[in-house]
Formats: structure tokens, C-alpha cells, sequence
């Protein structure tokens, strides 16, 4: 049960970090989560106002939840309590910034569109493309470790973060890594808080690798009659000298919304390469050619705005699908060489779900709103069929209808590692308390 706190006494505290209210009614809405409402938002301008703010709210039993952009704070299981909205959206600057070095350092409240519009500037980004809306945060992307279908050539959040400050509950804001790419010796204690969901600390300042765009960009797809012969040409796809920048697997519902004219129990493989023009245009005619191989009854490359636009609304989908407050979604992490077999089998649970997968090893099944998901929520079923291919199931969203699923699945043998460093990085669960595996 959440203690009494004094809550005249803690705002006055938390007042002298940042600007602080006390939302009613349909403000207070605003920031539930999962239906359970907080008492305070404060709005901390620097790491030591936010450091402070978050010590004072564990000496007085506070329970905090993090909040950058609030894109993602469905994912997780519902708070335990909550009290105190604690938001870095003030935190927003970009500190320091090397386009010979490929490094930028910036404060965890900036919305990742801000920041790519600056690197863009230089012809560089940040070589990650995560289905969320123009509010999310690098700070919230890291927290939650979102990736996008890119991920298969360039790397996770995992491989990009080289650095980061956090605010932790006895006041202090401590470093790990720096701000150069070769940086770190002993624990990459950046790591720990990469789909920690904040239950660590609250990051304050990401430093992070940059690339440079490539010269040009170029998309394929193929449409074949079953997901196996979709993956398989995926796997010869991967095989191939050149590699592609993102191979991904859409079943016909996603594959319409996305904007493809597809009759139902066909597979579309989307894919894309980029570089120099001599190199991408024989990634296509490679690519082609493994379709066809794997049995394609149609493959062809795509004009760059039709493809721009395509991309933009299959992104829009899986936000949409992963984010919305209706639609019922797992997330299967599967060794790659198990997505066709998964899908084949995914496809028929449930009414016609939503899939999509992602060739470094993700498979999304999802019930859009209206789709009744209180009749088709096999999340069980789908588990043991994920951990038979040696993969997991997390349920990313779901409908109130369907509260008391199990989000996250047995949390297997780290959960006691897992609980001891919880422990140690914040022994009163101050953090977000319950969300994460095993009730931490």
C-alpha cells in the first residue's frame, strides 16, 4: 500500500526544483497511466534541479514516474501508485555537438525530430527510425529502447549511446561513458538504463554516434503467397555481400495500410538500400533476384516519393497499433531464421490481426481498435510459441478491457540479479514502482 505523504509540504519542496502544480480533473488526466492519476507535476530546468527534485520525493514516500515526451507510457505493466509527475521536456538542449567527430551530446528531454533536423543541417542523423510521434525524447527512446526496421544495419539504441548522466534518488546525477566513441573501460553502465523504463534513474543527458545520410536511398518490395516464402528471400537478402538498410515482412492488412494492393494470405517484403548510386542499384537488382528465387509473383522497385510515402504510413501504422489506447499488440523477439514460421502461425490467432516484423528479429501481432480483441487475446498461446522458437512475448498495449494481462512473461533466471540491482540504484522503489518485469 503507498504511504500517506504530505503533500503541501512536498510540493513546497519540489517548487524550489521547478515550476510544480497540482492538476485537477481533466488536466490531472492527462497524466495518468493505465488509469492510475499522480498528484504533482513538477518540471525541473536542470539535472541537479531534477537530481534534487527526485530526493525529495523519496524522502516523503513519493512514488515517481518519469515523463519525457509521454509517447510510450503505456508499455509496462500499470504503477503500483503514483504521486509525482517528474517531466525533462526542459531539459531539451543540445550541449555539445562535433560533425567531425560524429558524436552530439544532448539533454535527455529534446524530442528526437528536433534533433535530427539539426544534425540534418550538416547532411548527418541519427541513423534510427522508432514508430513514434514528433513528441518522443531521446531520453524516453532510450528508456524504452525503441527500434525501428533500420536497426538490421545500423545498430540499436544499444550500439548508439556512448554516454549518459542520470539523476538518482539520493540526489546526486552521475556519469557513465563520455562523449567520444572510445570511451569506456570496466562496466558500460549506460547499458543499464537502455529499456530500464526508468526504474534506475532518470536520465538527464544521452551523448550518442551520428553518421552521415547516405548519398541516396533507394526502395523494393516483393509480394509472395505465404510469410515462409517471404523469409526466405529475406534470409537470402541477408546473406548477400550487399546489405540492405531494413528488410521487413508485412502480412495483407498491414501491408494495405501501409499502402500496398495486396489480396488477402499474400506477404509483402519491403526493403530498402542505400549508398552510392552505382552500389544501390545493384543491392536492387540482387534483391530481385532473391524474390524471385524465393517465389515472388511480383517484385519491383519503388519511385522515391511513392516509396517516402509508404514508409511514412507503415511508421504511422505501428505507432498507431504500439501507442493508441485501443489496439491489443504483442511484440515477439525471435531469432531471425523463426520469423516466417511465426508468422505463418500468428496469422491464424485471432480475427485477421495486423502483423509486421522486423529482419533483425521482431514480429508485431496486433487487434486494432474495433477488432474485438476481448475475443482474440490468445497471449498465452503466442508466448509458448514464441519461447518454443527460444524467443520471448511482451504485450507492448492493450484495451481497459483487457487489464490483468500478463505483460511481461516469466522474467526467468536474472530477475533476483535484476532485483538486487534495483536495490541498489533505488531502494524504496521510488521509480515507477511496479511497472517493470517481475514487479520491479
Amino acid at each position: 500500500m503507498p504511504k500517506d505523504i504530505d503533500l503541501v509540504a512536498l510540493e513546497a519542496k519540489l517548487s524550489k526544483a521547478g515550476e510544480t502544480t497540482s492538476p485537477r480533473g481533466g488536466e490531472a488526466d492527462r497524466w495518468a497511466v493505465r488509469g492510475v492519476v499522480p498528484r504533482l507535476v513538477c518540471k525541473p530546468s536542470t539535472p541537479e534541479a531534477m537530481a534534487a527534485a527526485l530526493a525529495s520525493c523519496d524522502k516523503a514516500s513519493a512514488a515517481v514516474i518519469p515523463w519525457g515526451g509521454g509517447t510510450q507510457q503505456r508499455l509496462g505493466m500499470p504503477p503500483r501508485h503514483a504521486d509525482v509527475v517528474l517531466l525533462t521536456n526542459r531539459l531539451n538542449r543540445i550541449l555539445e555537438y562535433e560533425p567531425a567527430d560524429l558524436t552530439v551530446t544532448v539533454e535527455a528531454g529534446l524530442p528526437l525530430a528536433t534533433l535530427q533536423e539539426e544534425l540534418g543541417k550538416n547532411g548527418q542523423w541519427l541513423p534510427m527510425d522508432p514508430p513514434v510521434s514528433e513528441a518522443a525524447t531521446i531520453g524516453g527512446l532510450v528508456a524504452t529502447n525503441v527500434n525501428g526496421p533500420r536497426r538490421i544495419k545500423n545498430g540499436g539504441l544499444r550500439d548508439v549511446v556512448i554516454g549518459t548522466r542520470t539523476a538518482n534518488v539520493d540526489g546526486t546525477v552521475t556519469k557513465a561513458g563520455g562523449h567520444v566513441v572510445k570511451n569506456v573501460t570496466g562496466y558500460d553502465l549506460n547499458k543499464a538504463h537502455i529499456g530500464a523504463l526508468g526504474t534506475l534513474g532518470i536520465l538527464v543527458e544521452v551523448s550518442l554516434k551520428i553518421s552521415p545520410r547516405p548519398a541516396l536511398e533507394r526502395s523494393w518490395f516483393g509480394v509472395f503467397p505465404t510469410a515462409g516464402a517471404a523469409s526466405s528471400a529475406m534470409a537470402a537478402l541477408l546473406r548477400l555481400p550487399s546489405s540492405p538498410s531494413a528488410v521487413d515482412i508485412l502480412n495483407h492488412r498491414a501491408a494495405r495500410t501501409a499502402g500496398f494492393s495486396v489480396t488477402p494470405g499474400q506477404w509483402v517484403l519491403l526493403a530498402c538500400a542505400s549508398g552510392f548510386e552505382q552500389t544501390v542499384d545493384r543491392y536492387l537488382a540482387e534483391f530481385e533476384a532473391a524474390a524471385r528465387s524465393a517465389g515472388a509473383v511480383a517484385a519491383e522497385a519503388m519511385p522515391e516519393r511513392p516509396a517516402t510515402e509508404l514508409w511514412a504510413a507503415y511508421r504511422a501504422m505501428a505507432a498507431e497499433l504500439r501507442w493508441s489506447s485501443e489496439a491489443l499488440t504483442c511484440r515477439l523477439a525471435v531469432p531471425p531464421a523463426q520469423i516466417g514460421r511465426l508468422c505463418d502461425l500468428m496469422d491464424t490467432v485471432g480475427v485477421e490481426p495486423v502483423m509486421w516484423s522486423h529482419a533483425w528479429g521482431a514480429v508485431f501481432w496486433s487487434m486494432p481498435a474495433g477488432g474485438s480483441p476481448e475475443k482474440a487475446s490468445p497471449v498465452a498461446e503466442m508466448r509458448r510459441a514464441a519461447e518454443a522458437a527460444e524467443g520471448a512475448l511482451v504485450v507492448e498495449n492493450w484495451p481497459a478491457n483487457l487489464a490483468g494481462l500478463d505483460v511481461w512473461g516469466g522474467p526467468g533466471g536474472p530477475l533476483a540479479l535484476m532485483q538486487s540491482i534495483k536495490k541498489q540504484y533505488d531502494p524504496n522503489g521510488t521509480l515507477n514502482p511496479g511497472r517493470y518485469v517481475g514487479g520491479i
